[in-house]
């Protein structure tokens, strides 16, 4: 029941390694220090982790050169950065806080595993 109702983005993927995703649809009433709305992107490394232990990570569509060289493509048009790199670049001038989705945790794969609960088990529907 975990992913019960979840849109899930998958960020990175690599053939018999590792996959991980965030989950884009459940938002939370948890802000960042310096208030940003956080969203629930999984639970591994997420609100149960301890402080120093969460990984957030931000989506976003800046086109900005200086944004863009210390993202990742996610999909075309969609990047991914970490928090302290948004807040820099918003702190530059190079984009503003509303052009940021952050994510705190994120949900993991072992080799094969989500292949498998897509083939074999039904468990996913996928859009893309």
């Amino acid at each position: 029941q975990y992913f019960h109702k979840c849109v899930l983005l998958i960020c990175a993927h690599t053939v018999g390694d590792f996959t991980r995703g965030v989950i884009v649809n459940r938002p939370t009433n948890r802000r960042t220090a310096r208030g940003w709305r956080l969203w629930y992107g999984g639970d591994v490394q997420g609100l149960m982790a301890q402080d120093h232990m969460q990984h957030i990570s931000c989506l976003h569509k800046s086109t900005n050169e200086a944004l863009l060289a210390v993202s990742e493509t996610v999909i075309k048009g969609v990047y991914m950065c970490s928090l302290q790199n948004a807040e820099t670049h918003v702190d530059l001038g190079n984009a503003c806080e509303q052009d940021f989705w952050a994510l705190v945790g994120y949900a993991g794969w072992g080799p094969g595993q989500l292949q498998m609960e897509i083939d074999d088990r039904s468990s996913w529907f996928v859009a893309a």
